[in-house]
């Protein structure tokens, strides 16, 4: 079960009140995920649900590397050359200032809509020493 049952029942409690409150005809089709790929692919959906784990702690991840653009269809050029420019800087401060910039443009034409965050937990003896969680959440 895990993380994918918590992201299903989180789709249907959506889907229940999509239709509830504002009257909305929805049909949830879960796929496998090669199938849900291919229909990416070809007849992407209206709307859809997917999740994204960061590979590595940067802004970069989510603006650039996450599938977001290429399933949503959404292009926009002043933020894909903010994107581009941000990666290619040395200095952390510029790169961050444009990134921030470039999110403005998904704060204004809201391609996606991040709905919520997940959280894993780890209670670890006092005495275990050096536990280190890389950033996609795989422990050593």
């Amino acid at each position: 079960m895990g993380e994918n049952y918590s992201h299903f029942k989180i789709t249907e409690y959506l889907i229940r009140q999509w239709q509830e409150i504002l009257g909305l005809e929805i049909n949830l089709v879960e796929l496998p995920w090669p199938q849900y790929l291919e229909r990416m692919q070809t007849h992407p959906p209206a709307i859809h649900s997917t999740a994204w784990t960061a590979d590595f702690p940067d802004p970069d991840n989510f603006l650039r590397v996450s599938s977001f653009r290429k399933y949503t269809g959404w292009r926009n050029e002043a933020f894909g050359h903010l994107i581009q420019q941000a990666r290619e800087l040395m200095d952390q401060e510029d790169r961050l200032a444009l990134y921030r910039q470039a999110e403005e443009f998904l704060v204004e034409e809201v391609p996606i809509m991040p709905l919520y965050y997940g959280l894993i937990s780890f209670l670890v003896k006092p005495w275990i020493k050096r536990f280190r969680v890389s950033p996609i959440r795989f422990w050593y």
